[in-house]
């Protein structure tokens, strides 16, 4: 899932731009928070993959979104919804649709079991 230089370059922008209002631990918390959200994502898609064999996770969701998050979440131990997903903010980013209220509305959504 890489980046095209113009991306990349759209990407660095706006991470120079939030760093320059925060100070350098945040942003290092922000950035180390992304990405791994971003290896959370690929896992759970990855899962998916596995599990729905075909079919399509936001048809699966929107039949029952209780049971299915309840499900990802027995399995992984955290659920995101459809449309949440990294992936997601990639294709916004292509797009050129891409904003941060993307990643506040995904974050607001996320799912994780307390152990």
């Amino acid at each position: 899932m890489a980046l095209s230089r113009e991306q990349q370059t759209k990407m660095w922008a706006m991470l120079n731009q939030t760093r320059g209002q925060i100070g350098l631990t945040a942003y290092k918390d922000y950035i180390f928070g992304i990405l791994f959200y971003k290896y959370l994502s690929e896992k759970a898609t990855r899962w998916l993959e596995g599990v729905l064999r075909g079919e399509e996770w936001e048809i699966i969701y929107s039949q029952d979104p209780a049971k299915a998050l309840d499900h990802m979440k027995k399995n992984l131990g955290y659920a995101i919804q459809p449309n949440d997903f990294f992936a997601d903010w990639k294709k916004a980013i292509d797009a050129d649709r891409f904003s941060i209220g993307m990643m506040t509305d995904t974050f607001g959504h996320a799912t994780l079991i307390n152990k």
